[in-house]
């Protein structure tokens, strides 16, 4: 994921698909710094998906 991570990928069916963490992963991190970290990289994520679908 971290390779990938906010890009789109190309997928075997066609369907282009942006690969980022799951969600709970956040809430594991372990301290609070980590977690605004791990958030802040979500949406960032969240809002590349959001631009390539215009």
């Amino acid at each position: 994921v971290t390779q990938h991570r906010g890009k789109v990928i190309p997928t075997p069916l066609g369907i282009p698909a942006v690969a980022t963490v799951h969600p709970s992963s956040i809430l594991r991190a372990p301290d609070d710094a980590a977690r605004e970290e791990a958030m802040a990289a979500f949406i960032a994520d969240l809002r590349s998906v959001k631009r390539q679908l215009g």
